[in-house]
């Protein structure tokens, strides 16, 4: 087994938070001393010591070896590329796929997506252990010694971007610097690390006696969250004990509930020969393009929709293009709270693989007809241009159904791409893309070298029918 070689040492008392960063985090024991060792073979993970890189020797030999072969044919990191991290990322985890036999694990992959880069340059540790042997520049990243998640390969690029990165607002409207905010994800990171939060024990919100309009929580440019909190504590006291973090995560199985509810609102406010959706018995809901977290019987995070609006008996959610997670249609009826059953309310997840397209193909075929839902929904769409064709043919319909239709982004870049490809099979925006107030509060670092943080929800704009 290879000796971890030392690297940079934060003084005694400087660090503040741990950092789920393999420069910094012993990838053993998740742990992050002030001093920590990496292994000298192939330079991705760290240990606190040589007893935590021994326990760890098994699950890493594998890939050290395989990594450390990889290395003189390293992927260039090609600056003219218009996606040079990802473009590496893609070529060193198929290189490395291929000496394996076998696909990389989520740890392995992570160690690539999620490497310390160059805030202003995005060069990696790769590239400047290989220009160090050259005789060229430094042979290691220097950091922000305040959040430890930010990276600089020069004293040059750390003058450039210091100032900015502790100073200026991580997002427009913001109260707090990036540095504040990676901090914060770290914080966020450790005590989710140490399941010590027990989320269960916070009651779902009681059924409203009548419909209150998610409005009056502020406004809709800002988090709407805090208002959320503060009206929510007379009827779950737990909340008034919970840490900010604790806060955040609920925002996590919130967002989803919340997010439909505002998009019934927003629709509601164009004029439509279509009855109000906040006035129905009931609500039909469509997700669309779901690869991943089919629900089950047990799922309860859409339950808080028949909660806000008392009106509505029933609540049946359609989950579409989940191949991996189910073979066949399935409907689940979901358990709801005993509240519920008093007033006979129900609610149904439907599972479909098939994507959306193919399945109204389908019903048209069986039934000869298809009726088109309440509201259909993208979470966190992800449209490239190069795939419009396998979006084509359900933005399309669903514009020519005039089918009310909701879709989020990860961040405004995200959005303005999706925007765009909608627009392009004539659909009509009619909720222009701006920051969702329901968003997930936990915060994402960007992946691949990217700048800034990237929200569950973050961005969302609607359409219906055609222009």
């Amino acid at each position: 087994m290879p000796a971890a070689s030392a690297v940079k040492t934060v003084p005694k008392g400087e660090r503040k938070i741990e950092v789920k960063v393999a420069i910094h985090t012993c990838i053993s024991c998740c742990k992050a001393p002030s001093a920590i060792k990496r292994c000298s073979r192939c330079k991705k993970v760290s240990y606190c010591n040589v007893a935590c890189q021994s326990a760890d020797y098994a699950k890493h030999e594998e890939f050290c070896k395989a990594v450390a072969s990889l290395r003189p044919n390293w992927p260039r990191f090609d600056v003219n590329n218009d996606k040079p991290v990802e473009d590496q990322c893609a070529k060193i985890i198929e290189g490395l796929t291929q000496l394996l036999a076998r696909p990389l694990n989520e740890r392995e992959r992570r160690l690539f997506i999620f490497e310390p880069r160059c805030i202003e340059c995005s060069l990696s540790n790769e590239e400047l252990y290989q220009a160090a042997s050259k005789g060229i520049g430094a042979n290691r990243l220097d950091f922000c010694e305040d959040c430890l998640s930010t990276f600089y390969c020069s004293t040059e690029h750390r003058n450039a971007c210091e100032t900015a990165h502790k100073n200026d607002p991580f997002e427009e409207g913001a109260r707090i610097s990036s540095c504040e905010m990676s901090k914060r994800i770290a914080v966020d990171d450790k005590v989710l690390g140490m399941a010590c939060l027990d989320v269960a024990k916070i009651k779902p919100r009681p059924i409203n006696q009548v419909y209150k309009p998610l409005r009056r929580f502020g406004d809709p440019k800002r988090s709407a969250w805090t208002t959320w909190f503060n009206e929510s504590i007379s009827d779950r006291p737990a909340l008034f004990s919970s840490t900010a973090t604790t806060k955040r995560l609920l925002t996590q199985s919130q967002t989803t509930p919340l997010t439909i509810l505002y998009g019934i609102e927003l629709f509601d406010k164009i004029p439509s020969p279509r009855p109000l959706l906040v006035h129905n018995l009931g609500l039909e809901v469509h997700i669309l393009e779901m690869t991943e977290g089919v629900p089950d019987a047990t799922d309860t995070i859409f339950e808080d929709i028949l909660h806000w609006n008392p009106q509505y008996k029933y609540l049946t959610v359609h989950f579409f293009g989940a191949k991996s997670l189910t073979k066949r249609d399935s409907n689940i009826r979901v358990a709801v709270c005993s509240h519920c059953r008093s007033k006979g309310k129900h609610h149904v997840h439907a599972l479909h693989a098939q994507l959306y397209h193919e399945w109204v193909a389908q019903q048209d075929k069986w039934t000869g007809s298809w009726t088109p839902p309440d509201l259909a929904l993208m979470f966190n769409a992800t449209m490239n241009p190069s795939d419009t064709q396998e979006w084509e043919p359900t933005l399309r319909l669903l514009a020519e159904s005039c089918v009310p239709t909701l879709i989020t982004s990860y961040h405004a870049s995200e959005a303005a791409v999706n925007e765009l490809i909608t627009r392009s099979v004539g659909a009509k925006i009619v909720i222009p893309s701006h920051r969702n107030p329901w968003r997930d509060e936990m915060a994402n670092l960007e992946p691949c070298g990217g700048k800034g943080f990237f929200f569950n929800n973050g961005i969302v704009f609607g359409f219906q029918g055609l222009v």
